[in-house]
């Protein structure tokens, strides 16, 4: 069995207009809100194997954050291009490349593709994922690269404003 959860970056900062897209950082509520998703993740006993992220800023910070309270070292964090705006092929296909060792798997990446993803698994046709939001979907597979769009079982999806 294999478990990805896809998460949506934190809500990110637009003070700064004129800053380009990659650069842009967490809101000070957006740091709040991925404490309580992490904090509702370890209190459900939920624990990345591996977690990979998009480059920008605002999805590696809201990665490194998970990361801290959910005691995963952050040198150990990957970027990958390929989670930046890429689109479902691309990002599976990231997907389909983790090592076999790790069981679960958490990708940090952005709408509109966190949200194209979780609905291409759901039951249900969500309108959007929410900053910090995420969705959990397993596969009854033995290797990542097994992994298809058609193979996996959607189980959940949480978000901030339902622990407030």
């Amino acid at each position: 069995m294999r478990t990805l959860y896809l998460v949506r970056h934190a809500k990110s900062s637009w003070k700064y207009p004129n800053l380009e897209d990659r650069h842009r950082p967490l809101k000070k509520r957006g740091e709040t809100d991925a404490h309580i998703m992490a904090a509702t993740l370890s209190g459900k006993g939920i624990k990345p194997g591996l977690i990979l992220t998009s480059p920008a800023k605002r999805a590696y910070d809201t990665a490194c954050l998970f990361a801290e309270d959910l005691r995963y070292p952050l040198d150990q964090i990957v970027q990958n291009d390929n989670l930046y705006f890429t689109g479902i092929p691309q990002t599976l296909e990231v997907i389909q490349q983790t090592a076999n060792q790790y069981d679960d798997l958490f990708v940090f990446g952005h709408n509109p593709d966190t949200l194209d993803l979780v609905n291409t698994f759901s039951p249900d046709d969500f309108e959007n994922v929410p900053t910090s939001g995420i969705a959990c979907i397993q596969f009854e597979v033995d290797n990542w690269k097994d992994i298809t769009l058609k193979n996996g079982i959607f189980r959940w999806l949480d978000f901030p404003s339902a622990h407030r």
